[in-house]
């Protein structure tokens, strides 16, 4: 074969590495564009609210909203199967602390609505916090027996988009949480709370720009 053949099919490849990287770089710089920003907004309350029981639900929370983000974005660009096994032990870190936090950030808020004796779950906001709870326990256990399987590996691609789907379920609650009556009486800037939307959707726009197709489809294209 000539040189004037390959070069063509090289020249190809590599503008087809080039332009994947620039997404990747790209969504990388919006999920944490997007997620600071979305963290901010919590801050800016938080900072005004008496240290209680209720003060745990959005730092735990703020914990959990990183880490679930965190061990997405940690496994999307890996095709080698070493990028695979390092990113795979660090995906189990963050998730393990997102099911914890996010544990106990329901917890805390539960609790406080007992202390103060109010109705559970009135709000969007609520349920849909119940529902991601839920969905975060069933993907965490949905994760571990399909990593534990010698054969789990058709299982991953429906790993990976129940995934997705409790991310977008999640950034949709915070969104409505920021919204609460008592987060705008003590943010220190109010109006910027209903920007939380697209903060949220900047985060979402960036995870989206680093999925890689193929992996939801469930083929594996390893170099």
């Amino acid at each position: 074969m000539t040189t004037l053949e390959t070069t063509p099919l090289l020249a190809s490849t590599t503008t087809s590495t080039d332009r994947i990287f620039k997404r990747d770089a790209l969504g990388w710089a919006l999920v944490v564009i997007g997620t600071s920003l979305v963290i901010g907004s919590v801050l800016q309350s938080l900072v005004h609210i008496p240290l209680s029981v209720f003060s745990w639900h959005p730092v735990f929370m703020s914990v959990f909203f990183v880490s679930l983000i965190g061990g997405i974005v940690t496994l999307q660009p890996a095709t080698t199967a070493e990028q695979k096994t390092r990113g795979l032990t660090r995906h189990v870190a963050w998730q393990l602390t997102a099911v914890t936090s996010g544990v106990l950030g329901f917890s805390a808020i539960f609790y406080n609505k007992e202390l103060g004796k109010k109705a559970h779950f009135t709000s969007a906001h609520g349920q849909l916090g119940v529902l991601v709870l839920v969905l975060l326990v069933t993907q965490g256990v949905f994760g571990a027996s399909i990593a534990l399987r010698a054969n789990g590996k058709p299982f991953w691609k429906h790993h990976r988009v129940s995934g997705y789907v409790l991310l977008t379920t999640l950034l949709v609650t915070v969104s409505l949480g920021l919204q609460a009556d008592y987060i705008v009486e003590n943010a220190t800037w109010p109006r910027a709370l209903p920007l939380a939307f697209a903060f949220c959707a900047l985060t979402l726009t960036g995870i989206v720009l680093r999925v890689r197709s193929y992996k939801l489809q469930g083929k594996v294209i390893q170099q």
